[in-house]
């Protein structure tokens, strides 16, 4: 699954695709039959959204023929959740991270930009006792060195 993922992305995007984060059940080995493929596409720059959009559109037709089909056999209904973000929104912290950090799978990664940014992330919300618990179907991270009414400022993580 990794490979035609990244193949696909990289075919489309070419030199502007810097990292690929699977995340979500896929990458915890968690998924169901109707399951999303959650993804974290980042870009080295966003000009165009209608183009970024076009582009994500002919990857999914390349997944079409190459990894969709496998996932069918094997009784899944595939399809991606994307989440597309440029270099410098990527890098900054972003409260799904505080997920990501326990499960995600970095399926490409140009220069190592999101292998870092989910480091310092993961070391900072460590220092808050951050913990991740099971939530009905899902998962919540609670930050046991937090007390009630406190505020943390993520933007100096």
């Amino acid at each position: 699954m990794d490979k035609e993922l990244v193949d696909a992305f990289l075919k489309v995007y070419g030199d502007d695709l810097i990292s690929l984060v699977l995340f979500g059940s896929y990458a915890r080995g968690e998924q169901r039959r109707d399951s999303d493929i959650d993804l974290l596409i980042v870009l080295k720059e966003i000009k165009d959204r209608y183009e970024v959009m076009r582009k994500f559109l002919l990857a999914e037709d390349i997944l079409e023929n190459t990894l969709y089909p496998k996932l069918r056999e094997k009784g899944f209904e595939p399809y991606i959740s994307p989440i597309i973000y440029d270099v410098k929104t990527a890098t900054k912290f972003r409260p799904l991270y505080m997920l990501m950090i326990f499960e995600a799978k970095i399926l490409y990664d140009r220069e190592g930009i999101m292998s870092k940014t989910l480091e310092r992330i993961r070391r900072r919300l460590e220092e808050l006792g951050a913990k991740r618990e099971k939530f009905g179907r899902g998962y919540v991270v609670t930050l046991t060195k937090v007390k009630p009414g406190e505020v943390v400022d993520f933007e100096l993580i």
